[in-house]
């Protein structure tokens, strides 16, 4: 996703995008992705026990004040304005002080004042337009030795979901086209878009296969096995990986019954679980800057 469009869509949610941090997805009528991960954030920060910590796309500012509540001094910012209007609301209905949010470009953090013990960003790097440039700003406003939290979306996860996001990974990052000869090419991927493709892609296999390599989707996924030595090349050392978002079978069985299916994957939620390299849909690294 652009920036300009992830701009666009958190300030036209921004209004209702908090209550994705609270469990009753009964009534919320989807799964509370963010509840789960912000579970995982308050346990990782109860060990480190930052003196000041930095919400990174704070959005609605919910996390931020379910924190404070819990002890913690947390500033932080947001790129999109509706958020952070939503976010001093929010700080302001339980008194806390709004000057602890402003507006922000996590690409290009221009009201740094210090450098922070501690930093985080639940659901906002793989927003960026640029993936680098985000990460190496949020190590920039994390001091020597501070800890890094941050989530990210998980590539493997493609392999449990049987359908075209599924395709793109094994198109993209199994499948080794350059040792295959052209039939055994043409035959592989009638066989892997006749089972896995949607409908207007099986109409047309030729745009298909191109289009594939050109989506730059995997630009915000990333692999949980090759995290470690990724995050090295900047400088940071891995502390600890944990799953979130698990899926209790596959994504489409969600339409059949969607509370019983959300009840059975909320009973799935150990972050420490082998089955979510497949199944959990995100997780939350924590990183050290060294």
């Amino acid at each position: 996703m652009k920036k300009k469009q992830a701009f666009e869509y958190f300030g036209e949610v921004a209004e209702s995008y908090g209550n994705e941090y609270y469990q009753n997805y009964d009534q919320l009528g989807y799964y509370p992705a963010n509840f789960y991960r912000l579970e995982i954030i308050k346990e990782k920060l109860k060990q480190i026990k930052p003196e000041k910590i930095l919400d990174i796309g704070c959005g609605t500012g919910d996390p931020m004040k379910i924190l404070i509540k819990e002890g913690f001094n947390v500033h932080g910012f947001d790129f999109s304005q509706e958020m952070v209007s939503k976010a001093k609301d929010n700080l302001l209905l339980d008194q806390i002080d709004t000057d602890r949010v402003w507006s922000d470009n996590m690409e290009n953090i221009t009201h740094l004042k210090f450098e922070y013990p501690c930093t985080i960003a639940l659901g906002a790097l793989y927003y960026a337009s640029d993936f680098d440039t985000a990460l190496n700003e949020m190590i920039r406003a994390t001091e020597k030795g501070g800890d890094l939290l941050f989530s990210l979306r998980n590539s493997l996860f493609s392999m449990f979901t049987l359908n075209q996001y599924s395709l793109e990974f094994y198109l993209q990052n199994l499948i080794q086209k350059d040792l295959l000869d052209d039939s055994l090419m043409e035959e592989s991927l009638e066989i892997l878009i006749d089972k896995l493709a949607n409908e207007s892609d099986k109409k047309n296999k030729d745009f298909s296969y191109k289009n594939i390599d050109q989506l730059n989707v995997h630009n915000t996924f990333h692999n949980p096995l090759e995290i470690g030595s990724q995050i090295k090349s900047y400088g940071l050392e891995l502390e600890s990986i944990d799953f979130y978002h698990y899926h209790a079978s596959l994504p489409i069985m969600e339409k059949v019954n969607p509370l019983k299916f959300y009840e059975a994957s909320s009973k799935m939620e150990v972050s420490s679980d082998w089955r979510g390299h497949f199944m959990a849909s995100a997780f939350v690294v924590h990183a050290k800057k060294v």
